[in-house]
């Protein structure tokens, strides 16, 4: 699900670009202001994939803006949104690797494009894991585009990550050896299945600690740990911390944030 952010100043324009997000499976509002000051603000309390941003607005130039959240956080994907912009401008924004416009008024279609066109590249292109607490990063570079075999099996692992998977029964969906698509698998993806299934689960993990109540254990459950304890040690091994301690974290910055989305929400 792509998370978004909609920095718009004009009331109307904002309630359309809900609107056409609402309307597709693939994304989700978290947040919405109506200057630049505002906009860099959400970006850095509230975790987003996708911004939307005009082009003029007050509080701070969305040029500006634009490189500040570049610096912040590479992986945000930015859009220009604008009724009119010049050539000289655009070149700006492609200096920063900004390559998304959309002319307003929104017309759904494109936007519904652009966001499945991210949720794609998201899926196919590259996955990279980079916690800060982490005592072992990992990163996961495909230098390019998947054999079937493995989007197979990425889709299997995606749709069946919560159960207790095996080798075995990721080898008999694609119809090969545990042996050959293991290799296959660490060859393209870069890492090995294994630890593609612990990054899943560990995700997924990290979502439910930060938006729901549920025990530890009902964590472990879901995802598919046959005991708490062994879910707590792959999670510590992998983030540097346990799952209490994370949510602990969590718990401490929420009320600052709490702050933040009150005045633009």
């Amino acid at each position: 699900m792509c998370r978004v952010i909609i920095a718009e100043d004009e009331y109307l324009e904002r309630k359309v670009l809900k609107k056409i997000i609402k309307n597709t499976t693939k994304a989700r509002v978290v947040g919405e202001c109506n200057n630049g000051k505002s906009a860099l603000e959400l970006c850095e309390a509230v975790p987003c994939d996708l911004i939307l941003l005009n082009l003029k607005m007050g509080g701070m130039d969305s040029i500006e803006v634009a490189q500040k959240i570049r610096n912040m956080n590479k992986n945000i994907t930015i859009i220009i949104t604008s009724a009119h912009i010049t050539e000289d401008t655009k070149r700006f924004f492609l200096d920063l690797g900004i390559e998304e416009f959309v002319l307003k008024p929104t017309a759904p279609k494109i936007l519904e494009n652009i966001i499945k066109k991210y949720s794609s590249d998201k899926l196919h292109k590259h996955i990279e894991i980079n916690e800060k607490h982490a005592k072992k990063n990992l990163k996961y570079y495909p230098s390019h585009l998947v054999s079937d075999h493995v989007l197979k099996t990425l889709a299997y692992i995606e749709n069946n990550y919560k159960e207790n998977i095996t080798l075995d029964s990721v080898a008999d969906q694609v119809y090969l050896s545990h042996h050959y698509i293991s290799r296959l698998f660490k060859k393209e993806v870069g890492v090995t299945m294994s630890s593609y299934i612990i990054f899943r689960k560990l995700e997924e993990a990290k979502v439910l600690l930060m938006e729901t109540e549920k025990s530890i254990l009902d964590i472990a459950v879901i995802l598919g740990f046959t005991e708490q304890s062994y879910f707590c040690k792959v999670f510590k091994k992998n983030l540097g911390q346990t799952p209490m301690e994370f949510r602990a974290g969590l718990k401490l910055a929420k009320n600052e944030r709490k702050k933040i989305l009150e005045r633009y929400l």
